[in-house]
C-alpha cells in the first residue's frame, strides 16, 4: 500500500513527565519516545498551519501515552519550525479549548 509509507516515525529522547522542570535533568529522567510526524489522514489537510497544529497535538498526547512531556524546543526540533511558532500554536490550541500540559525548562546557560 503505497500511501503508508509515507508515514513518517521518529525516536526522541524527552523528560519524563514527572520530571522536575527549573533544573538539568540527570540521565534517569528522560524517557525514549516514538513519534508520528506525519500520519495518513494529515494530507488531507490542506492549510498548513492546521495541520501543524493537528501534527502538535499528536506529539503532545503520544509523548504523554509514553511517560513523557516534551519541552517547546523538543516540539519545534520535531517540526522543523521554531520556537516562537510552537508558542504560538500552544496559545492557539489552548484558545479553542485543548488542554495542554505545560513543560518550561530553564534555558541553558
Amino acid at each position: 500500500f503505497q500511501a503508508a509509507s509515507r508515514e513518517r516515525q521518529i525516536t526522541v529522547r524527552l523528560p519524563r513527565a514527572d520530571a522536575p522542570p527549573g533544573r538539568s535533568l540527570r540521565d534517569d529522567e528522560y524517557v525514549t519516545v516514538t513519534w508520528t510526524l506525519d500520519a495518513l489522514d494529515d494530507f488531507g489537510i490542506q492549510d498548513r498551519i492546521a495541520r501543524r497544529r493537528r501534527q502538535l497535538l499528536r506529539l503532545l498526547r503520544e509523548a504523554q501515552a509514553q511517560n513523557a512531556l516534551p519541552r517547546d524546543a523538543d516540539l519545534a526540533e520535531a517540526l522543523d519550525v521554531s520556537l516562537a511558532t510552537v508558542r504560538r500554536d500552544v496559545t492557539a490550541l489552548r484558545a479553542a479549548g485543548h488542554v495542554l500540559p505545560p513543560r518550561r525548562r530553564k534555558r541553558a546557560a
